[in-house]
């Protein structure tokens, strides 16, 4: 940890602006090393999230909500992090159509009978 800066030295070229920028990169600094330190904890809590469309389509349609944004923000997060290779991308989900599912609930009664 380096040594506390003094409050005022303006006689030995260290300026409040200068002082502030020192202080401003060691909270950078430790920032990121904490981060990196709990990168495993971050990725952990995210794991489970549906990855983001690969689009930029908005299909939900009433997705203006506060928690919303806040879902969206996570998706993408995450999926910067497969990219980065953090993370494994989430199996792709099927999407059926009602004749697929009426097809498949067809079929999965006619077994059921017979």
């Amino acid at each position: 940890m380096d040594p506390p800066e003094a409050p005022e030295d303006t006689m030995h070229g260290v300026s409040k602006f200068k002082q502030l920028d020192l202080r401003i990169a060691r909270a950078r600094k430790a920032q990121e090393a904490q981060y990196a330190k709990d990168q495993n904890v971050f990725l952990k809590a995210i794991e489970t999230v549906q990855d983001a469309p690969d689009d930029d389509v908005d299909d939900k349609g009433d997705g203006d909500g506060l928690y919303d944004e806040i879902d969206d923000s996570i998706a993408l997060k995450r999926k910067e992090f497969v990219k980065k290779g953090l993370l494994k991308p989430n199996p792709k989900k099927i999407q059926l159509t009602y004749a697929h599912s009426v097809s498949f609930l067809v079929s999965f009664l006619d077994k059921r009978v017979h």
